[in-house]
């Protein structure tokens, strides 16, 4: 195993990823890179950024309201892709930071105010064989 190979002049060493989830009481946006020095399609070093925040609404039983929320995130997950024929996984793990704001305050709530903590994910990808 060739720790620091690098990829062919030919090869994409980064990816670009985003999304969104909506739904009645929030809206959500994310995206990233993920650069894969050795290459996108091989195994070895992955570095993945994330970013992401949106908007979320509940009502606080114990204000009797409704409150709106907002919240953001940062992560910089450095990780390893593990290539075995048509399955891809990938386990990352590093640092996030997060903040959370309510408005009005919901003192009850356990989310609020900003977090620095450790994060641990994995992308999983698989493509079937074609079928004739």
């Amino acid at each position: 195993m060739d720790w620091a190979a690098a990829a062919s002049p030919n090869d994409a060493t980064f990816l670009f990823f985003g999304g969104t989830d909506l739904w009645r009481y929030s809206a959500f946006l994310y995206g990233g890179v993920a650069w894969s020095p050795g290459g996108v399609d091989n195994s070895g070093f992955t570095l993945k950024t994330l970013i992401s925040g949106g908007e979320y609404k509940y009502t606080s039983g114990a204000l009797n309201a409704d409150i709106k929320g907002t919240t953001g995130s940062a992560a910089i997950l450095p990780g390893w892709k593990f290539i075995n024929d048509k399955l891809i996984v990938t386990v990352y793990a590093g640092p996030v930071v997060q903040d959370y704001r309510l408005s009005p305050n919901d003192p009850g709530a356990r989310l609020h105010g900003s977090y620095v903590g450790g994060e641990v994910a994995s992308d999983v990808w698989y493509e079937r064989p074609p079928t004739a």
